[in-house]
């Protein structure tokens, strides 16, 4: 493990065997997940990146990880700063809210795919994560929208969904569309609605969102 690690360090992963040969070494050898520090604090983009697409496939295993993966929601890499979205919606528990706060404010990423990512992030993480989020919520309209969707979630109220999914600010249709999807197997209609919205990153989060639920099907037949 420590070569691989010393030589992604000098010579980077280009096909792609180190990271798979660590990838065995973490969950065959038990190799330990916090020799990736040294992946994860390099000043090569290419490097970080090679650590967060290593942070994401340890699963929870990158729980011991999550101070590193809090600062690396930062990063000025947006490859990386994606990665880590879903490192964190897979190794964060109810103890972990600071971090699960930082994750939901890159709704407001500059990146288009990060904030998309954000979205899946927020309905797919369970309701404990995003309960646990909140209080460490900075911006007020992203704690707003946060705190709305945990309490519509727990009323079950598909018609104040489908209000907000025209709602004249941004914020408030996303979380609206979040709540679709996080709702879908109970009600699909909403995010049906949010399909065909013309906010066109909500219609792509609500169409990548049916498309998630088809292969969900698909699996169980």
């Amino acid at each position: 493990g420590d070569a691989l690690i010393e030589r992604i360090l000098t010579v980077g992963d280009i096909d792609g065997k180190a990271s798979n040969d660590l990838i065995t070494e973490f969950y065959t050898h038990g190799y330990p997940v916090e020799k990736l520090i040294p992946l994860l604090r390099s000043e090569d983009d290419k490097t970080v990146r090679t650590g967060a697409f290593l942070a994401e496939e340890l699963g929870v295993k990158a729980a011991p990880l999550m101070p590193e993966l809090m600062r690396l929601l930062g990063h000025r890499d947006r490859n990386v700063r994606f990665d880590i979205l879903d490192a964190v919606l897979v190794a964060a528990s109810s103890s972990d809210g600071e971090v699960i706060a930082r994750a939901i404010a890159l709704i407001d990423d500059p990146d288009r795919a990060v904030r998309a990512q954000t979205l899946d992030f927020l309905a797919r993480a369970d309701r404990e994560q995003l309960v646990a989020g909140l209080p460490h919520v900075a911006d007020r309209e992203v704690s707003a929208g946060l705190g709305w969707l945990v309490e519509v979630e727990e009323s079950a109220a598909d018609e104040q969904v489908v209000s907000r999914l025209i709602a004249e600010d941004r914020l408030v249709r996303w979380f609206a569309a979040v709540a679709a999807a996080r709702a879908f197997r109970r009600s699909p209609d909403p995010l049906n609605r949010a399909a065909e919205s013309s906010d066109e990153e909500l219609r792509a989060f609500a169409e990548s969102q049916q498309r998630r639920f088809q292969r969900e099907r698909s699996r169980r037949k």
